[in-house]
């Protein structure tokens, strides 16, 4: 199962409180591997995806998570990679 404590934490911080109380019931029914034939590929997917330390966060204004520089352009192009993995169309 995933933890999904850090979301709640950090919608709670934005202000968010009343989301928290639904979504969680809405993840769980999202998740459950029976509702997607490929969940387990995706999930091995998203648990190899290389790890990196974002320099800030943004879920206020916007939702932005780092900056184009917190990135090598190597780490760059095997991120997107991996993330193309998950692209259903590629």
């Amino acid at each position: 199962m995933i933890d999904f404590q850090p979301l709640y934490q950090a919608l709670d911080k934005a202000g968010a409180e009343d989301w928290v109380a639904k979504l969680a019931g809405q993840l769980e029914r999202a998740f459950a591997s029976q509702s997607h034939g490929d969940l387990s590929g995706w999930r091995k997917v998203v648990d190899g995806l290389p790890k990196f330390l974002p320099s800030s966060t943004d879920l206020l204004n916007a939702v932005r998570i780092g900056r184009e520089t917190d990135l090598s352009a190597s780490d760059r192009h095997c991120l997107r990679a991996e993330l193309m993995k998950l692209h259903p169309w590629r």
